[in-house]
């Protein structure tokens, strides 16, 4: 297994494929976005097999205090098979134990994809992540957030407004 550091679009056919597959278009913006400039310290590290296949995609942000974690998955095929706690660890390795944060969706026993969100939430559980304070809707999409170690939440929420400045009803649990 390598992970790679993918730095422009040119080599990124098999990532932008996951990345369409793995989330709603609700979740997603324009993939070439990914790369721009608005994702200021962003990382986009890509683990593959030793037959040269993606295995999943992280896209991340190195901020001073936390790392934002902004897009993750795994094919579907890798799934259910460790390497989306192997992704965690390699980041907490990377980045001595720095604070992980993601934005989830919050469970909904009404929508179509409730079943995906309690088991993201789930996995996140299982790799030591807790519930954030905040909820808030983007894209029309009632979301939270989950974290690792204690952060800043007044914090990371300047960051993710900043980033996506569509994200509206923030709200304390």
């Amino acid at each position: 297994m390598k992970f790679i550091e993918i730095t422009d679009l040119k080599s990124a056919n098999d990532i932008r494929q996951l990345y369409i597959e793995s989330f709603i278009p609700d979740e997603r913006i324009e993939f070439d976005q990914l790369f721009s400039g608005v994702f200021k310290d962003f990382r986009m590290v890509c683990l593959y097999n030793d037959f040269g296949s993606l295995v999943g995609m992280m896209h991340y942000i190195v901020k001073e205090n936390f790392i934002h974690l902004n897009y993750f998955a795994i094919s579907p095929k890798f799934r259910g098979q460790g390497f989306g706690s192997m992704c965690l660890s390699w980041l907490k390795e990377t980045y001595d134990n720095k604070p992980i944060v993601v934005g989830i969706e919050e469970e909904d026993e009404h929508a179509d994809n409730n079943d995906y969100v309690s088991l993201r939430k789930k996995f996140y559980g299982k790799n030591g992540l807790t519930l954030g304070e905040y909820t808030f809707h983007w894209n029309g999409v009632f979301m939270t957030y989950m974290h690792t170690s204690t952060i800043n939440s007044d914090e990371f929420m300047e960051h993710i407004t900043h980033i996506f400045p569509t994200i509206i009803n923030i709200q304390k649990r």
